[in-house]
């Protein structure tokens, strides 16, 4: 068989197509080639090797998503404290991510460790996927975060990391104006767009072009103001909740029409670069969805500007205890290859060790979900220590994350659509619990 190079690589989704079905034949090929053999009785005993002919190696294969990570350095640190392990990453974009995966489980050539979230994403997976309730890092974190991934009496994920989400300000110019915090509510949003066009300041940009996001974070303080989120998402798809009439999708629209107001006119045509290029160059006040990731890029390219950041709650309401940032987390699960083990000992490694976590929280920038683990604004950046901060006071709200993707695209689809003017606010919102109840 061929296999990945023990290396780290970024892929295109060409190119592993390109591979895994290369692999898949030639594993049909050899499987004929055996039994061609046996059946004129030239094979008396056939033994599988490890993936790389080395029987004494163990080897894992890591299938993730693009993200600003030293996998690199992992590689290195893991390999060289486990003689005989051998890590295989591969990386590809997160829009191809769940695709390609498909393609893995087509040809039966499923990688050990993939990166899942809670809620649907785990579900749609689950058959794939073994029980790592055993994995000892579990131990260092805290149960109400890792029962997200306990379903039917097993865990089929360990969080990874979490990410904070919401609209990030650049206080240089809100400073100029009179403002020296984040706005709290609707109301001090404006009054701030208001008060930057009249001093000759810009105000902000959004990249409403990659829709998708603000479907699947910005509605995070919807979900999350609901008692159960879940059976609130069941009444929509069942038809018994009225989206028209719901007060937190209204104030969500408040924001978005504040923001189509005073932002920049070609939102539905700037993508998350475009608005990310900006925010490094301090181009703008605001900046209308993104989040903690970004802290990787910003160090790399104006690490200065790190510090005139601020990361605030979507302001969606006039009442300041209604708004929240969002609260992202993503997680590991482990497929049902003849790898299990061996993926196991490197996933406590990354999650449980010290050595693991420095290399994800200092070289990576990462959050991690261990209790017993410090970190700084140094280590993780000031928008993750600032979203840890908003979070643990209580305006954090977890990302929904039992919405299909295909319906949180057809929902961004009607929203941009709104965005544009070509439906008001009942088409939209009707559009949605549509979507919602087609699936």
């Amino acid at each position: 068989n061929e296999h990945f190079q023990n290396t780290t690589s970024t892929r295109s989704r060409k190119e592993l197509l390109s591979i895994m079905m290369r692999r898949f034949f030639a594993g049909t090929l050899a499987c004929l080639m055996v039994l061609g053999l046996a059946a004129c009785g030239q094979v008396e005993d056939t033994k599988t090797p490890a993936s790389d002919g080395n029987a004494s190696e163990k080897v894992v294969h890591v299938f993730t998503k693009k993200r600003e990570w030293n996998w690199d350095r992992i590689k290195e640190a893991f390999e060289a404290s486990h003689p005989g392990y051998v890590l295989n990453v591969d990386i590809t974009e997160a829009s191809d991510y769940y695709n390609l995966l498909k393609t893995y489980v087509t040809t039966g050539d499923l990688p050990d460790v993939i990166q899942t979230i809670p809620g649907s994403t785990i579900d749609l997976w689950k058959e794939y996927l073994v029980d790592i309730s055993d994995l000892e890092c579990f131990d260092k974190m805290d149960p109400e975060i890792t029962n997200a991934y306990y379903e039917d009496g097993a865990h089929y994920g360990v969080p990874l990391f979490a990410e904070y989400h919401g609209v990030i300000y650049n206080m240089t110019y809100l400073e100029q104006v009179g403002f020296s915090d984040a706005p709290k509510t609707i109301d001090e949003f404006v009054a701030l767009n208001k008060a930057l066009i009249a001093a000759g300041l810009p105000t902000g940009i959004s990249p409403w072009k990659g829709a998708t996001a603000m479907i699947a974070h910005m509605t995070a303080p919807i979900f999350g103001a609901k008692d159960d989120s879940l059976s609130y998402y069941q009444g929509i798809q069942s038809g018994t909740v009225d989206l028209t009439s719901d007060k937190d999708w209204g104030m969500f629209l408040d924001y978005i029409d504040a923001v189509r107001q005073y932002g920049n006119a070609d939102a539905l045509n700037t993508d998350n670069t475009t608005e990310r290029n900006a925010m490094y160059a301090g181009e703008y006040a605001w900046y209308g969805h993104d989040g903690s990731w970004v802290t990787p890029a910003l160090r790399a390219t104006n690490p200065e500007m790190e510090q005139n950041l601020r990361l605030g709650v979507y302001p969606y309401s006039s009442n300041p205890n209604e708004n929240k940032i969002g609260v992202s987390t993503q997680s590991l699960s482990i497929m049902n290859t003849e790898n299990v083990e061996a993926a196991k000992v490197f996933v406590d490694w990354l999650l449980g060790s010290d050595e693991g976590t420095d290399i994800l929280v200092k070289d990576c920038n990462t959050v991690v979900l261990r209790t017993d683990y410090e970190m700084s604004a140094e280590d993780v950046g000031a928008l993750a220590v600032q979203g840890r901060e908003l979070s643990a006071n209580g305006y954090g709200a977890n990302n929904f994350r039992n919405m299909p993707d295909s319906v949180i695209a057809n929902c961004a689809n009607s929203l941009q659509k709104y965005i544009a003017q070509v439906i008001d606010r009942n088409g939209l919102l009707n559009e949605v619990a549509k979507n919602i109840q087609n699936g």
